[in-house]
């Protein structure tokens, strides 16, 4: 193709006219019905989008950036046999060249849709914009900068890029990566351009908006030092102080913080890469339905409940649809319950089966710290994500589509939580504890209490079964009583609202000033309005419960045994002898799975507390997309994180911070190396299950 044009100093006359027309007629053929390409001119250079009408003008109004000779933007073989050997061996450069650029106009795209996109043919200035010139043009520069005067390899900031993420990949340490670096900038020419250090290093993630917030707390849990308490110095309720004091420095420091990762713009980044966007959309573009097969949450009766209710949410396939995950864990890796961390997790249920789920996809909110169990003041530190999450149901969020290249109003939805048994009482509000402690009998809980085992035994399961079922009448199997009972309604939403209506005057906190709170027996078991094996003094068949038998008078074959002076306790059938428990340990330790179909149970054999409810098996659907397995396994892996055991939540905020910046870079860089394919470009390290964009979770 004749180039010749683009050196044409009147830029009226008819054959420079021909060349722009001829260059706009290939780069909207290559656009594929889009009508935002790359504006080449001299000011833009390429790397801004713009209407293919406003391109057309600058052409005509600053000219073509005569630097760009190969139109690979826009539709040109960047790899033609029959050009020029200085060509061949500039275009040679362009397969190792990184896309930084353009993950900087994805990133400005989607973080400044308003400023970005418009069916106008009028484009802000970039430079204009505040938020857009400080962090973006040192970008740019760093972007366009050669690492050292001649290379054409690496970028400054490519360069920056790759050496940060190989330090995640080989858990290099902060110190190890000061040498390594200083050690560059001694070797390379015009090394002083890179950072001195990691800490300097890393702050082009806030850059990109990779941030994270810090919210002073209650050293009780009694409220955040946020919005209306930002500037008191104690407590309001337990006058508690903030702050710690270190002696003969006047240094203050605060006693609680709580790191939130705002939700908004990570939805938001969901949408910044073609791949991932058009996946957020399967749920309703991809997904066959057939109305008899369970393959998606998108299946469930639960999610087709809440279409019919919120058509308005339902028409809009990208709308968010989440879930909620919660747990205390120890950070420290050891199974004690000293100290105790709560990361707040949000998973989109938008993505194809084979993504949902997954580590990538997995948004890590909130770090709530410990080293208490929180309980009901849980909700204290929900308070900042259930302010967005209103604000994305009621007021939406406008947010770019890059599989569309326009932009649309977001809206999310929390369809549902995923916890085990005892968080599903701080989180829900029910206790799961008392005399009411099923959340699904309500008030028709069947309890009794057993006067050796000093706790509450639930009864009632066979009324659960048909009226005429055998075992309504087996006394000497159950409770020694015939069961004639139905079983109880199952309550609506209305009906749960009714009863939250009744509990008042709840305070949260653990000081000394607050009060434990009596429940009047209106509020039955709500406490607030929320937002198999022998192991000693673990097992549930012990010496009291074979009491509580003979009290009850059933079973008679397990009540305790005398004979003389001793008492013996005979073995239930299915007790496992010394031997017998050896073998299964053995073959604990041996079993394998295939990669992610199960955890580590040679660690994980502790499972008395692992709880389902047959019932919610039917309403969202597939146990997989709401098992606490991927989430366990999710917070087994920010315990690796942990470098300063002083400051845990800080190491764990910093490091799912750098692999969740890192793993979306890694999208745009070439020579990524992979456990699968080390030649071949990560083109979405976020949609390859095994690739480094996942590295965090190998290290």
């Amino acid at each position: 193709m004749d180039k010749s044009w683009m050196h044409e100093t009147n830029r009226l006359g008819n054959r420079y006219a021909e060349g722009v027309k001829e260059f706009i007629s290939m780069a909207r053929n290559h656009a594929d019905g889009r009508n935002r390409i790359k504006c080449p001119c001299r000011n833009c250079t390429n790397r801004y989008y713009k209407h293919i009408d406003d391109v057309e003008d600058d052409l005509f109004l600053k000219g073509i950036d005569l630097n760009y000779t190969q139109w690979i933007f826009h539709g040109e073989d960047p790899f033609l046999q029959n050009v020029h050997t200085q060509h061949n061996n500039q275009n040679a450069n362009v397969e190792d060249t990184d896309d930084v650029e353009e993950m900087l106009d994805d990133i400005y795209m989607g973080t400044f849709p308003d400023a970005n996109m418009g069916e106008s043919s009028t484009t802000p200035n970039p430079t204009s914009n505040d938020h857009y010139a400080r962090p973006f043009d040192k970008l740019w520069e760093d972007a366009q900068r050669e690492l050292y005067p001649g290379c054409k390899k690496f970028s400054k900031l490519a360069f920056i890029v790759k050496l940060l993420h190989i330090k995640t990949i080989c858990n290099w340490s902060d110190k190890s990566f000061d040498m390594v670096i200083d050690l560059i900038k001694k070797a390379l020419p015009d090394g002083e351009s890179l950072p001195r250090s990691y800490y300097e290093a890393k702050r082009f993630r806030k850059d990109l908006g990779f941030s994270y917030e810090l919210i002073h707390a209650c050293e009780n849990d009694c409220v955040l030092f946020w919005k209306e308490y930002a500037d008191e110095e104690e407590c309001p309720k337990c006058k508690t102080s903030r702050w710690t004091y270190v002696a003969g420095t006047g240094t203050k420091i605060p006693r609680k913080v709580l790191r939130y990762f705002p939700i908004k713009p990570r939805l938001q980044r969901l949408f910044m890469s073609k791949e991932i966007a058009n996946d957020m959309k399967w749920h309703k573009d991809g997904r066959v339905d057939d109305g008899n097969s369970l393959r998606h949450p998108a299946d469930s009766i639960a999610w087709k409940e809440f279409d019919k209710e919120h058509s308005w949410f339902a028409e809009e396939s990208r709308n968010v649809r989440l879930g909620l995950a919660s747990d205390g864990f120890n950070p420290f890796g050891n199974m004690s319950t000293s100290y105790s961390m709560w990361p707040v997790v949000l998973m989109p249920y938008n993505l194809p089966p084979w993504r949902c789920m997954k580590d990538p996809y997995m948004l890590l909110s909130l770090l709530i710290p410990g080293s208490k169990a929180l309980g009901n003041e849980i909700d204290v530190y929900l308070q900042p994500l259930v302010e967005d999450l209103q604000e994305l149901w009621n007021e939406g969020l406008i947010t770019y589509d890059a599989s569309t290249q326009q932009t649309f109003q977001l809206h999310a939805a929390l369809l549902w939580t995923i916890n085990d048994f005892p968080t599903y009482g701080n989180l829900s509000g029910w206790s799961t504890k008392g005399k009411l402690a099923c959340p699904i009998c309500n008030k028709d809980t069947v309890f009794r209490w057993l006067k050796s085992g000093k706790k509450m035994c639930y009864m009632g399961h066979r009324r659960f079964l048909p009226q005429r079922h055998i075992w309504r009448k087996k006394k000497a199997l159950f409770d020694g009583t015939e069961e004639h009972s139905m079983a109880p309604n199952e309550l609506s939403g209305d009906q749960l609202l009714q009863q939250l209506m009744n509990v008042t005057n709840v305070q949260f906190g653990k000081g000394e000033t607050t009060r434990k709170r009596k429940r009047t027996p209106n509020e039955l078991n709500w406490t607030k309005k929320s937002t198999l094996l022998n192991i000693d003094g673990k097992m549930k068949d012990s010496a009291k419960a074979r009491k509580d038998l003979c009290h009850m008078g059933i079973r008679k074959e397990l009540h305790l045994q005398t004979n003389g002076t001793s008492t013996s306790m005979p073995h239930a059938k299915y007790t496992l002898s010394k031997a017998e428990k050896t073998k299964f340990f053995d073959w604990l330790k041996c079993v394998k799975f295939p990669d992610g179909y199960a955890s580590n149970i040679s660690r994980c054999v502790n499972t008395q507390k692992a709880v389902h409810l047959p019932r919610e098996a039917k309403l969202p659907g597939l146990v997989q997309f709401r098992w606490m397995y991927p989430i366990e396994r999710f917070m087994g892996k920010l315990k690796r994180f942990v470098r300063n055991r002083a400051h845990p939540e800080g190491s764990i905020a910093e490091g799912y911070l750098s692999v969740e910046c890192l793993t979306f870079c890694s999208m745009y860089l070439r020579g990524i190396h992979t456990r699968w394919n080390p030649e071949e470009r990560n083109n979405d390290g976020w949609q390859e299950e095994m690739g480094v964009g996942l590295s965090m979770f190998s290290l």
